[in-house]
């Protein structure tokens, strides 16, 4: 989780921005995910053969797709990481850090970094490692009011987790639900 953490980070001091969630091409379908994006400052090899110019699962970009091993799945999911998928997504949604098809950086943030959540680590989603898809604030905040006390799965027994902008990994499970969504919104309310 850390090295998505800081290549996240490398990726904003690089290009003064936060990566897209995901990248649209022209009729506005999502084609590229920010885990494709991140990957220059995660696998430097991988990155340069991996294809702007097709999709995500296009013919040469398909042939990657078992190729980044445990980077984007966590170590104690086996089943998941043998068949391509993530453990690690972004929550997107209009007031979050990742609003859709523009980015934000730093100075379009009003609150406390510690108080914003980056990234979560979940075992609920079946996305592929490639696929530009991620998680809404909506549905975020659907399982957070079906199950306030732990909107997310995991593997672990301390439960789902997510890090901070400033890299504070913290559990789910010790945050009230009511924090929990309060802490996807980049401006306080």
């Amino acid at each position: 989780m850390y090295a998505i953490f800081t290549a996240i980070l490398q990726y904003e001091e690089k290009y003064g921005h936060f990566p897209l969630a995901c990248v649209l091409n022209d009729s506005g379908q999502p084609v590229h995910s920010w885990r494709a994006l991140t990957l220059e400052f995660i696998d430097s090899d991988l990155y340069r053969k991996y294809r702007f110019d097709e999709p995500w699962d296009g013919p040469n970009d398909r042939q990657l797709a078992d190729k980044i091993g445990s980077i984007y799945s966590c170590p104690a999911d086996s089943v998941r990481r043998e068949k391509g998928m993530t453990n690690y997504l972004l929550v997107v949604g209009d007031q979050t850090l990742f609003p859709g098809s523009r980015s934000l950086s730093r100075t379009d943030i009003n609150k406390d970094p510690a108080d914003l959540i980056l990234l979560v680590k979940s075992s609920d989603w079946d996305v592929h490692w490639m696929e530009p898809r991620d998680i809404s604030l909506e549905e975020i905040t659907n399982r957070s009011d079906s199950n306030p006390s732990e909107p997310l799965s995991s593997h672990h027994r301390r439960g789902a987790t997510f890090v901070t902008l400033v890299g504070k990994r913290i559990p789910i499970r010790g945050v009230s639900a009511d924090r929990f969504l309060q802490m996807f919104r980049c401006q306080t309310p």
